[in-house]
């Protein structure tokens, strides 16, 4: 079975940590890297970007993984779902209810691209309250429970 290929854009603690579970894991592999920081490059095989919009062109990235600072991730969760990939969302999934429709639009409105977040959690409990209406949980997805915009 051919693994599922991940890039990363943001490889700093949270993405290194990332990085070291898959590592572990059979059916994925961490395939690309995209930060500004070029001390972060993890070295071949990995690929390296410094720009993330790169990594989202990538065709050998089924995955891409958001770990940059929340302010970032509407923008790029939403342009790399236009660039027909599936996206994983660090914690929290938008700064603002505006930013969190947006990905929503975004993952539902062609039923391929999916979006996942870790956490719904925006530090503000009304926007919560209201995102979590959105979202619901699905089954296992390789051995981990996530949240899936419903």
């Amino acid at each position: 079975m051919t693994p599922h290929r991940i890039g990363i854009i943001g490889y700093g603690g949270f993405g290194q940590f990332l990085h070291r579970a898959w590592a572990t894991m059979d059916r994925v592999q961490v395939a690309a890297v995209a930060d500004m920081d070029p001390g972060r490059d993890p070295g071949p095989p990995v690929r390296f970007y410094r720009q993330w919009e790169e990594l989202t062109d990538d065709p050998g990235i089924d995955l891409v993984v958001i770990a940059t600072p929340p302010f970032t991730h509407a923008d790029m969760s939403c342009e790399a779902m236009t660039r027909g990939k599936h996206v994983l969302i660090e914690k929290p999934m938008a700064t603002s209810l505006e930013g969190a429709r947006r990905i929503i639009v975004v993952a539902t409105r062609d039923k391929i691209n999916r979006v996942t977040c870790l956490r719904v959690d925006t530090n503000d409990a009304e926007v919560d309250k209201r995102l979590k209406g959105y979202m619901k949980v699905v089954t296992h997805y390789n051995e981990e429970i996530i949240l899936k915009v419903a």
